[in-house]
């Protein structure tokens, strides 16, 4: 298989549960994010457990409960399991490709407007948040902006740090119970881009360094939030209006084709919106609109991540 790209769709999960023994066993994901999320999948539909064994620190998966996985050209996460043990080989992971370690710096610094992205929505749309783990994702991000330079190094403190977030990424997915605390707009920018290239090429970019460009197009919308005054989010909300729900779902199936009734299932609660939502959720970000500013505040300039990227 030596040079074939290798995606977590139909195709290898069921190459791999033909091949899987039938008798007891513990799985072993010898690899990176796709090898161990084909992994976790086929264990976990077939009643076993499975051990991590990562050999680059490129993605914050490792250690989380689901699985993203390419079904009928669309990128879905599927609850699955943890592994019930990891071992990151330091020497192993200190050699991995350059373009690996990057891509796992990127998935992590990615979490900078996760987190905005995440407590904006229980500001809003009372999604469940919790402090905590908040506190412990934003921990994660900070101690690889402080070692970005031996990470790119390569030197063993440095890949230490990076692989320690990366775990530490993961089991915060794994207490909350939902991807939500390392994953928002950036992520869903980057599954867009993997999910359309994947259709029209055939090949997909490395997930971090997706998220790492998407990230300073976020933080693009997190300046305009802060320019905002006070009088301008009232002059705005007071002449907008619920958008058309045709145009939107014209607008989804411009931007994805043969894959828009999947989206669609994940956009419904926009799609779904009444009058009185609207106008709820207007409600609301004037009510909150400081807090607002605060959590805009805490983004850093797309200027000063390209930097850390």
């Amino acid at each position: 298989m030596e040079g074939v790209s290798v995606h977590p769709d139909e195709h290898r999960l069921i190459e791999v549960l033909t091949k899987a023994p039938l008798g007891e066993c513990t799985f072993i994901a010898v690899g990176s994010g796709t090898i161990t999320d084909t992994t976790r999948f086929v264990s976990h539909r077939t009643g076993r457990s499975f051990i991590g064994m990562p050999t680059a620190p490129s993605v914050d998966g490792f250690t989380s409960v689901g699985a993203p996985l390419i079904l009928a050209g669309v990128k879905t996460t599927i609850l699955c399991q943890a592994p019930i043990a990891v071992f990151a080989d330091l020497e192993t992971l200190v050699q991995a490709p350059s373009e690996l370690i990057a891509s796992g710096y990127g998935d992590m610094v990615g979490k900078i407007t996760s987190l905005a992205d995440w407590e904006l929505g229980s500001l809003l749309w009372d999604e469940p948040y919790d402090k905590g783990i908040a506190k412990r994702s934003q921990l994660a991000v900070d101690a690889v902006i402080k070692n970005v330079d031996s990470i790119g190094r390569h030197s063993e403190d440095g890949i230490r740090a990076l692989m320690e977030a990366l775990i530490e990424s993961g089991l915060c997915m794994l207490d909350f119970g939902t991807s939500r605390p390392a994953s928002g707009a950036e992520h869903h920018a980057s599954h867009y881009w993997e999910m359309k290239r994947l259709e029209e090429r055939g090949t997909i970019l490395l997930h971090g360094a997706e998220v790492g460009y998407a990230l300073t197009l976020v933080a693009q919308q997190y300046a305009r939030i802060r320019a905002l005054s006070h009088q301008e989010v009232l002059d705005r909300l007071s002449i907008a209006k619920l958008p058309d729900r045709g145009a939107e779902i014209a607008k989804i199936r411009e931007g994805y084709g043969s894959m828009v009734e999947e989206v669609m299932k994940e956009a419904l609660p926009f799609l779904n919106l009444t009058e009185v939502d609207f106008e709820r959720l207007k409600s609301r970000i004037v009510s909150h609109w400081e807090e607002i500013l605060v959590v805009a505040g805490r983004v850093p300039t797309s200027e000063a991540i390209s930097g850390y990227l």
